[in-house]
């Protein structure tokens, strides 16, 4: 189908007030090609050598820096493990995942050691470093979740990570007193510096190795890299400022759009037109998808749920909602006391208008927190939440103000009494469900003679 005028005129706005990822991409292409035909000038002039020194430099420093992050992040997770067995700080335990699975010190110096290493011993050490590391992390784990358990935490939010770590049976026999004695031997004991002090000092001999062969070759070609500086220094100069360039209209025009954007369909929200050409393009026909399929689930969520004579939750939602609600609820059970006398005598159509009255009072006398339901043709259900069998009393007034309203006939309909079932969820005998408890006091308000209610615990 052929787009309307309109439309095509904003999609021409659209071509004309943004560049082009295209254009963008050609651009620095063009300047990176540039820089880098001045900077392959610039280092036909060097030898082997001065290459080499600066490869050994940048391993000097790499190596020296991520044995010290090694270590750092080694002891920030030891004062975190024996924190948490001290204090049981559970902020501690979140600092300490916060380091291995986010800040990840030790994971990015194993990456830049394994870099700079070559078949050896130095290959040894770190190997062995890395091993020692992990089974200390392990330990250190397996005592917080000691602490964990001593406690009575719950193993979730900041302390989910230690659901891994299962607890033997005898750990768990143990008294909390015990168990937390044996999370603190476990991250100050001997053995635990033991192997804090041979991961450290492989982690030495290996960066030691690095460093040894590293230091050699910058000072043999220190000399012949004074030549370069100075040519080097523009070409950074010049790199930097393409970088830097590069980076502010990748953030500006894809980056910064892309993370708007997937914040928004995140939130199932439509997204912000922004960006570079393509991307607000992308973000028009996203809209239009989006509100056209919001639109058709609110649709078939409504139908699927909603009785549509009355416009309550149907059966289907007041069977999901009773699996939801358990626990401080009452149930509620109305049976429309001779509806089928009300049909035969003013017919169906006054008979559905008196069902639709039935409901609209009902959703009119409880809170949104409530769920008033029709579960069958003259029967109907509600489940009140937050609600003890102490509130009896509020319950009976708003039974009250719901007969009153049904008995009112001024706007032309017949009085219309119920039937009432009332049932607490804390006050069921063992074995028994709410709904049983509701019925049985309906089915007694029908033997009463009906229009009346009745709680489950009076009438047992």
């Amino acid at each position: 189908m052929a787009e309307s005028a309109p439309r095509i005129e904003h999609k021409r706005s659209l071509l004309t007030g943004a560049p082009s990822i295209r254009v963008l991409n050609a651009l620095v292409i063009m300047v990176a090609a540039v820089l880098s035909f001045v900077l392959l000038r610039t280092t036909d002039h060097a030898t082997t050598t001065n290459n080499a020194l600066h490869t050994a430099t940048a391993q000097y420093v790499e190596c020296s820096e991520a044995a010290y992050s090694f270590k750092a992040a080694s002891d920030f997770l030891t004062s975190k493990a024996r924190l948490f067995s001290v204090t049981s700080d559970i902020n501690a335990v979140q600092d300490f995942y916060g380091e291995v699975n986010v800040t990840r010190r030790r994971d990015a110096a194993i990456v830049v050691l394994e870099r700079n290493i070559e078949e050896g011993e130095a290959n040894r050490f770190l190997s062995i470093a890395l091993e020692e590391s992990n089974a200390l992390a392990e330990r250190e784990g397996h005592a917080m979740r000691l602490v964990a358990e001593a406690n009575g935490y719950e193993i979730s939010g900041a302390l989910e990570p230690l659901a891994t770590y299962v607890l033997s049976d005898e750990e768990l026999a143990l008294s909390s007193q015990e168990q937390l004695s044996l999370a603190q031997e476990l991250v100050f004991g001997k053995e635990y510096q033991a192997m804090k002090d041979s991961i450290d000092s492989n982690v030495e001999l290996c960066t030691s190795q690095l460093i040894e062969r590293t230091h050699s070759a910058q000072e043999q070609n220190a000399e012949l890299l004074r030549s370069l500086l100075f040519r080097q220094r523009i070409l950074i100069l010049l790199l930097l400022t393409m970088v830097v360039l590069t980076i502010i209209l990748v953030n500006v025009f894809i980056l910064w759009p892309l993370s708007a954007y997937s914040t928004s369909i995140a939130e199932g929200q439509p997204l912000v037109e922004s960006g570079s050409k393509e991307l607000r393009l992308l973000a028009q026909e996203y809209n239009k998808l989006h509100e056209e399929t919001r639109q058709y689930h609110d649709h078939l969520r409504h139908k699927a749920d909603h009785d549509p004579l009355t416009g309550l939750f149907n059966r289907g939602a007041y069977d999901d909602l009773c699996q939801s609600y358990t626990k401080n609820v009452a149930l509620m059970l109305v049976d429309v006391d001779y509806f089928k006398s009300v049909n035969d005598t003013y017919g169906h159509e006054t008979g559905d208008e008196i069902l639709k009255k039935v409901s609209n009072v009902l959703s009119h006398a409880f809170r949104t927190t409530d769920f008033p339901c029709r579960i069958g043709g003259d029967e109907f259900a509600v489940i009140i939440t937050d609600i003890s069998p102490q509130l009896k009393d509020v319950i009976e007034d708003k039974i009250n103000q719901i007969v009153n309203r049904l008995h009112d006939t001024s706007d032309g309909l017949p009085k219309t009494t119920l039937s009432i079932g009332v049932a607490f969820s804390d006050s069921l005998e063992p074995g028994d469900t709410i709904f049983k408890a509701a019925d049985r006091a309906l089915y007694l308000v029908k033997e009463r003679g009906r229009d009346g209610y009745a709680f489950a615990g009076e009438c047992d």
